[in-house]
């Protein structure tokens, strides 16, 4: 029963982590994420896709300044 427990504490902390880290990185609510987002039907072609897009992001130079959400050249 405690080992249970204690997945379902460290579950909880991944999901919080995340929903944290949707808010900070793309000023999105759940319900508003889950609103834009479409069906993933190919996971590897959609995680290829994603990495393309950080690629090119970072290719730009701009990045987001961690503590206070702005973004910076460089």
């Amino acid at each position: 029963m405690a080992r249970l427990e204690e997945r379902k504490a460290s579950l909880q902390k991944e999901y919080d982590e995340i929903i944290s880290r949707l808010w900070e990185e793309y000023e999105l609510t759940r319900r508003e994420a889950e609103e834009i987002a479409g069906p993933i039907d190919d996971e590897g072609q959609a995680q290829k896709r994603l990495n393309e897009l950080k690629g090119k992001i970072k290719s730009l130079g701009i990045r987001q300044c961690s503590g206070c959400g702005r973004v910076q050249r460089g």
